[in-house]
């Protein structure tokens, strides 16, 4: 078998029906072009605010809101409804959704999925069929390897692929819910894409548009912070200390070093706080700051509000120092996370569960999919508040005795019907 029929037999073995390739890493390089923002409003290095952001997974100030995110949307599952909005009890798209590869669950598959939204505004699901056309896996794919694809010179065509980017020849995959005459000539047969868009993107349509990418600022400045102080610990909290002769006494470059190293070998580390004798009078001058001077989280409190503002998270939630306050002037916890579930968590439920029910439900006979809260714990009412309203309705006769007590679970008396 000669070159060229090696070469056709990888590819046709590359293009076989519901074979999904993995990437290795990502292949759009996280930084100017990611986040769209001009350095030279920082420091005037082209590229060192976005060098120190990266992708954004590395900072604290992004991950601590986001990861409270990933675990909070999982609290509710994702239920299938009929045309009449009632929930079905059994479904394929449910039984599928909730072991999506043999590698991972529902759990994972929605945490890279609220990921990708936070970060970038745009998440990737990657959909397998089988020979016999049925949907059998459902892959997370990273967006940083994944951008939707059109004809430069036919405005009519919204989308016809999606580039997903792996190690060799780039993946086409066609839109999920795409006609095959709108889709572009050459995609991979057996794959189709499911592209979750939070908001829209108005230098490109095509895509959403993540609500941390006008924040590489604050998150910079936070980055910086964190390093000034680390670099500070690292030196003992003291930029250092100076040793200087009385009066008009006067010492050599080489005895300056000779006592500079035998002040660092005899006095600190595991022998700091040892006895010091100098031969002469000598001037010792500590430069340095106290504790208040190195605190710095006015500072990163602002970084931590615009934040959790931008992602919907209250930051007293998740420890953020810049939301304790409110704790101290009648807010509660319960409080803020229902906030934070009203803001941040429900939003992305409704994009993930709109999505799905475009283009997921119709292959499965579903009218609809969509997150089940009603047994999450902050959104529940409170159940003091809950037996006043109640107690109040009936005292003016809005509800029957009855009608109350089955409002709490209990079984009405003869006679409560008043």
């Amino acid at each position: 078998m000669n070159v060229l029929s090696k070469l056709g037999a990888a590819l046709a073995a590359y293009k076989a029906a519901g074979t999904v390739r993995h990437p290795g890493g990502a292949t759009r390089y996280a930084h100017a072009d990611y986040w769209g923002w001009d350095d030279a409003y920082l420091d005037g290095t082209t590229g060192a605010a976005h060098e120190s952001v990266g992708d954004g997974t590395s900072s604290d100030v992004l991950m601590t809101p986001i990861g409270w995110l990933q675990r909070s949307i999982v609290e509710a599952p994702i239920v299938a409804k009929d045309s009449a909005g009632e929930p079905l009890e059994q479904s394929e798209l449910i039984a599928l959704l909730e072991t999506p590869t043999p590698f991972f669950s529902l759990e994972t598959l929605l945490a890279g999925t609220q990921l990708s939204l936070s970060l970038d505004g745009n998440a990737y699901w990657v959909v397998c069929f089988s020979a016999t056309r049925r949907i059998r896996q459902i892959w997370w794919a990273p967006h940083l390897n994944v951008d939707p694809r059109w004809p430069k010179n036919d405005p009519t065509k919204f989308v016809t692929h999606y580039n997903y980017k792996v190690t060799g020849v780039p993946d086409k995959i066609r839109p999920l819910g795409l006609a095959p005459e709108d889709a572009d000539p050459e995609v991979r047969d057996g794959l189709a894409m499911i592209h979750f868009r939070d908001g829209i993107d108005p230098s490109n349509p095509r895509k959403g548009l993540s609500r941390l990418k006008g924040l590489l600022r604050e998150v910079w400045t936070d980055n910086e912070a964190a390093q000034f102080t680390a670099s500070l610990l690292r030196n003992g909290g003291l930029p250092g200390v100076v040793f200087s002769p009385k009066g008009d006494a006067t010492i050599t470059p080489g005895e300056a070093e000779a006592t500079k190293a035998k002040i660092q070998t005899e006095y600190t580390g595991a022998r700091r706080g040892q006895a010091m004798v100098m031969m002469a009078d000598t001037n010792v001058n500590t430069i340095g700051f106290s504790p208040k001077d190195l605190d710095l989280s006015p500072l990163r409190d602002i970084s931590e509000e615009r934040v959790c503002a931008a992602v919907g998270v209250q930051p007293a939630v998740v420890g953020f120092g810049a939301g304790l306050q409110q704790t101290k002037v009648g807010a509660t916890m319960k409080e803020l996370r229902g906030l934070s579930w009203h803001n941040g968590v429900i939003p992305t439920q409704r994009v993930i569960g709109g999505e799905i029910s475009r283009t997921l439900a119709p292959e499965f006979d579903v009218a609809k999919a969509e997150f089940d809260n009603s047994d999450v714990e902050a959104l529940r009412e409170n159940q003091d508040t809950k037996v006043r309203r109640t107690s109040d309705a009936y005292r003016a006769g809005w509800i029957t005795r009855a009608e109350a007590r089955i409002e709490h679970g209990h079984e009405p008396n003869p006679g409560d019907d008043v």
